[in-house]
């Protein structure tokens, strides 16, 4: 039987406060509303994010992935961080949480504003 949770993913906080406790082999679907949007200082983004040049240039969190792009990590830890945008299953690599996150550079999410709701469901 799946279960589904819906939690508030503030842009201002590195790691979510809602940790999700998860088991390797697990399947878990998200989905988040395109139409919802937070924002990285002036620009206004969906959780697919959108391409900061500066922030780019300077390093974001998850590497590869757009600016303001909500996504996930195991353990608090950036390494291991995956974008999850507006929809993805995933099939968990080991036990223990996993957090979420606006990707940002580090140091800056003092400057952002708002937050998106992320449903999850265990498949």
């Amino acid at each position: 039987m799946s279960k589904v949770i819906k939690i508030k993913i503030d842009s201002r906080e590195p790691f979510s406060g809602f940790k999700l406790p998860v088991t390797a082999g697990q399947k878990i679907e998200f989905a988040c509303d395109r139409s919802q949007r937070w924002k990285d200082l002036f620009f206004k983004s969906s959780p697919n994010g959108f391409f900061n040049p500066l922030a780019w240039i300077a390093g974001l969190r998850v590497r590869g992935v757009k600016c303001f792009a909500l996504c996930g990590c195991y353990n608090d830890d950036v390494k291991t961080g995956f974008k999850i945008g507006t929809g993805r299953t995933i099939e968990i690599e080991k036990d223990g949480f996993l957090s979420f996150f606006a990707n940002d550079t580090e140091g800056y999410y003092y400057n952002n504003y708002g937050s998106v709701e992320l449903e999850i469901k265990t498949v």
